[in-house]
Order: structure tokens, then C-alpha cells, then sequence
């Protein structure tokens, strides 16, 4: 099977050396490598053009004519691979050096379509943090079970546990998968589509270090410190509001995919829950409470997110 590897680059002259060395020393080279660079304007191409003058398999690096935002390059990046089997990538992580061929192994298997593993968190300077990014989503060996099971589609109705740099797929997911919704985040996107058309499988074992840098949420404190729920609470409906187009768009796409009506009534009741808690978030303080404890007991705080503290951020949320 012919290996592609699809690369979004901005400004990421600080790490991306050491990603693309870790993708040279793989164990099972990728036949391609394709980088779809969003207007950087460090030394990034630099960078990648150097690599490519010096690596020992194809590199094609595309310049954007504008900014086209990190899904829609992954979009573009997708499109253009040639391989069977496409392989995600950021610029700032490191994978491990068998990365490629273990993942290559579950596509033996003609009823495999996606694969995608942990990843090990580190710092900006490479330390480990001590987790790793399913330890972070809460995707736990019940959820795994669950997933194995044949709920896929349940587990990311809670939370997307697949994060696009550890992800595989075959090329022909583009038919279903292109383009990608313009309200999500690319791997949640594939992810969800893969889940309930496909049969998706995931490694239980880190293949990448994922690097975490300031911005990011994970491992940021404690789910219940308060700085956190505060910060996180502010802007609210308009993130709930966004979220539920997003599932409007995903309804869209899977209907025109012609997805069974069991998957329909799942991806219906996840936005009812969205526009019930939208609602909520528009009640003084009294009304809230009542509204948030009645939706904890029916269970749709855990059934479509991360039980009380979905709940918790909600109950205290800010305009």
C-alpha cells in the first residue's frame, strides 16, 4: 500500500525540524509527503525546502495563496495525496519511529477504513507531562470497550477521543469525508463520519509525543478549579450555538451519505440537548439550576459530555 503523508504548516520554524526528522527515521517510510504551507511568514519554508532537497522519499510543499485556516488546509492537503493510506500530521509534534508500520498493519484488514492511537504529552521543550491524550479526553477502558463493541458513534457523540495527528485512513474516505465541514475541526469531522458509515479502529498505545504548548487546554489545572470553569464558561451560548450548526452541517452530509435512521435519531437527540441547554443559558440563576439538575438526572450531561463538569460550566456561565 502506498504511504501519504499530509502536513499543514504556519509559522512553525520552532518545532517542525524535529517533526520531519522523526517522519525520515520511520521504520516504514512514507512513499509521499505532502505540506500545504498557510502563508508562513518565519522561516518555515526555509525549512521545509531544505528537507526536502535532502529526504529519501517524495516531498511536495504548496504555498497557499491566502490563509486558508488549519481545516480547510487540511482539506487541500488531503486532496492532493496519491497514497492508499493517508496519514495525518501537525508540524510540531514527533512521531514514534514505528509509527507507519504498526499502523500500517490494522489496514491488513479490508474492513479497517481508519486507525488512530494515543499520543504521550509533552512540554514545549520535549518533557513528558506524565498523561497521555486519551488520559485528557476521559476515553477510559469502559469507553474503549464501548467503542469495540460497535458504539463508536456514542463515544463521539460525548467527545471526539481521535486526535487528527495520530489518525490514518484510506483514500477512499475523501468521497465521504471531503470537504470538510466548515464548522468543525477536521479530525472530529472525519472521526464522526468514519464511526457511523465505516469501521474505524484504534491502537491502544501511544505512536506520537504530542506537544503541548501554552495555549493549550490540556492538562491546564484541575477539571473543577475555579480560574478554569470561569474562563471557560465565558461566551458560552455562542460556543453552544456554533456547536449545534455544526451538527446541522453533520446531519446534512450523513443524510447524503444515507446513513441509517438509528444514527439519525442519535445525532437528533445530541442537538435537542445542545438547544436545551442554549435555552437554559438565556434563565436567570433560579430557573437555570433547575433546568441544568433536570438534564444531569436524565442523563444527558454524561450521555453528550463530561458529566458534571459539562454541567458545572453551564450552571456558572457568563455572556
Amino acid at each position: 500500500m502506498r504511504v501519504s503523508v499530509a502536513m499543514c504548516t504556519f509559522n512553525g520554524e520552532k518545532y517542525l525540524g524535529e517533526q520531519l526528522e522523526s517522519i525520515a527515521r520511520q521504520t516504514k517510510l512514507p512513499d509521499e509527503l505532502v505540506i500545504c504551507d498557510d502563508c508562513s511568514t518565519d522561516d518555515t519554508l526555509t525549512i521545509l525546502h531544505q528537507f526536502a532537497g535532502e529526504a529519501h522519499m517524495e516531498v511536495r510543499v504548496v504555498v497557499n495563496e491566502a490563509n486558508l485556516g488549519s481545516s480547510a488546509n487540511f482539506d487541500k492537503a488531503i486532496s492532493l495525496c496519491t497514497g492508499d493510506i493517508i496519514f495525518l500530521t501537525d508540524q510540531d509534534d514527533v512521531w514514534f519511529e514505528q509509527k507507519v508500520e504498526q499502523m500500517l498493519a490494522e489496514f491488513t484488514s479490508p474492513h479497517v477504513n481508519l486507525v488512530f492511537t494515543d499520543g504521550a504529552v509533552i512540554d514545549k521543550n520535549g518533557k513528558s507531562l506524565g498523561y497521555t491524550l486519551w488520559h485528557a479526553f476521559g476515553f477510559s477502558p469502559k469507553w474503549q470497550a464501548k467503542w469495540v463493541g460497535g458504539s463508536a458513534v456514542d463515544v463521539l457523540l460525548r467527545c471526539n477521543v481521535v486526535t487528527g495527528a495520530t489518525m490514518a485512513f484510506r483514500s477512499q474516505l475523501r468521497h465521504s469525508i471531503l470537504p470538510l465541514g466548515s464548522s468543525w475541526v477536521h479530525d472530529a469531522w472525519i472521526a464522526i463520519i468514519a464511526a457511523a458509515f465505516f469501521e474505524p479502529r484504534f491502537l491502544a498505545k501511544p505512536l506520537i509525543y504530542y506537544r503541548q504548548h501554552g495555549a493549550n487546554q490540556l492538562g491546564a489545572g484541575g477539571l473543577f478549579a475555579r480560574s478554569r470553569i470561569a474562563k471557560a464558561s465565558r461566551g458560552r451560548i455562542g460556543k453552544l450555538q456554533t456547536e449545534r450548526q455544526g451538527w446541522v452541517q453533520m446531519l446534512l452530509r450523513m443524510r447524503e451519505l444515507q446513513m441509517t435512521q438509528e444514527i439519525g435519531v442519535k445525532v437528533e437527540a445530541k442537538m435537542a440537548h445542545l438547544g436545551r441547554r442554549e435555552r437554559l443559558l438565556t434563565q436567570k440563576s433560579s430557573i437555570r439550576l433547575v433546568g441544568v439538575v433536570r438534564e444531569l438526572m436524565s442523563g444527558g450531561y454524561h450521555r453528550y459530555g463530561k458529566g458534571m463538569v459539562t454541567a458545572m460550566l453551564d450552571l456558572f456561565a457568563r455572556h
